[in-house]
């Protein structure tokens, strides 16, 4: 059993600032929209954030990463951030009801970039 205090793994840094829809070029071209060190934050880091106490925006929403489908929805991450149909999902962040979400790819979003 390990017991350790604080926070570890990436935190919430800042939104993208440019929106995309589910085509970004890939994971590594939707990692490129944050800023140099950064990547898009996945679900578990958005979590991470809120229990480390990390200050998140109050408003707004933010697509993050998921990885593969949940259940039989198909978020998949905008098959992978290179998609925009309409029947692809993908999960975003509302920082406004502090809940994660899914939307259709068509949908123009900032990324939420974690470091």
């Amino acid at each position: 059993n390990l017991r350790v205090a604080g926070c570890f793994g990436p935190i919430y840094q800042q939104g993208s600032g440019l929106t995309s829809d589910g085509i970004a070029g890939g994971y590594t071209g939707a990692n490129a929209k944050c800023p140099s060190g950064a990547h898009v934050c996945a679900v578990e880091e958005i979590l991470n954030s809120i229990n480390c106490g990390v200050s998140l925006p109050g408003s707004g929403s933010y697509w993050v990463r998921g990885g593969p489908p949940g259940y039989i929805a198909p978020a998949n991450d905008c098959a992978g951030w290179t998609s925009n149909a309409s029947g692809s999902l993908g999960r975003f962040w509302d920082f406004g009801q502090k809940v994660g979400q899914l939307t259709i790819c068509s949908s123009a979003l900032p990324f939420a970039c974690c470091q």
